[in-house]
């Protein structure tokens, strides 16, 4: 897209350039030296240098504010009844610039599925839902709604995914290894049957970069 500005900036000088020569022959019945020809080469150079230098800052501009959109798991839980454990993803903005982030897509077992239906499946394809109707665990499950899409500032982040749970009050009556089995869903949901996409650009919204939880990002 912007060899493609630089070409029409290049096409606009020679058609300029063109019609100064066109009006200096006009002018001098078709009789042309190299001194009447000069001022002309010295103004198409002139503007040649004030196209690229524009064309130049506006390409440092956009470096200057490229963002780097990445999705990190992150995880504050072990198999266990003590204290708080979290688990969950967050979208970092690790780049120079804010990014204008698309719709932000979820995926189970490759099938789309919006934010609330997500929560259903946590509670259902999970040991968390016993877990908590037999009050060994209390929790708390969010996920945020990127459906429209958002602007995410450099060096700020998201929990995009926020899956929390604490002890219960029947808590003290079981053993770690009730936990077990809630701690390896909720890991193996995250990792393995969720995919999460999304596209982002810059403020200037070229060079749109894709990001799928489950391949490599290119830089």
């Amino acid at each position: 897209m912007r060899n493609l500005k630089l070409l029409q900036y290049f096409m606009l000088l020679m058609v300029f350039i063109a019609g100064l020569s066109l009006g200096a022959l006009l002018n001098l019945e078709w009789k042309i030296t190299f001194y009447n020809i000069l001022p002309i080469v010295i103004a198409g150079l002139a503007l040649f240098t004030t196209v690229y230098q524009t064309w130049a800052t506006q390409k440092h501009n956009r470096l200057q504010v490229r963002p780097l959109i990445t999705l990190e798991f992150q995880s504050d839980a072990r198999p266990s009844l003590d204290g708080l454990h979290y688990l969950g993803f967050a979208l970092n903005n690790t780049g120079l610039g804010p990014a204008n982030i698309s719709a932000v897509n979820y995926y189970f077992n490759n099938e789309r599925v919006d934010s609330h239906k997500l929560v259903e499946l946590i509670f259902s394809e999970t040991e968390i839902n016993w877990l908590h109707n037999n009050d060994i665990i209390d929790c708390n499950v969010t996920i945020f709604d990127l459906s429209n899409g958002t602007y995410l500032k450099e060096d700020t982040s998201i929990k995009l995914i926020k899956i929390e749970y604490w002890p219960g009050k029947n808590a003290s009556e079981r053993t770690p290894s009730d936990i077990t089995p809630l701690f390896e869903s909720l890991k193996n949901l995250l990792l393995e049957k969720l995919n999460i996409t999304l596209k982002f650009s810059s403020i200037y919204d070229d060079d749109i970069k894709e990001l799928d939880s489950k391949k490599p990002m290119i830089s």
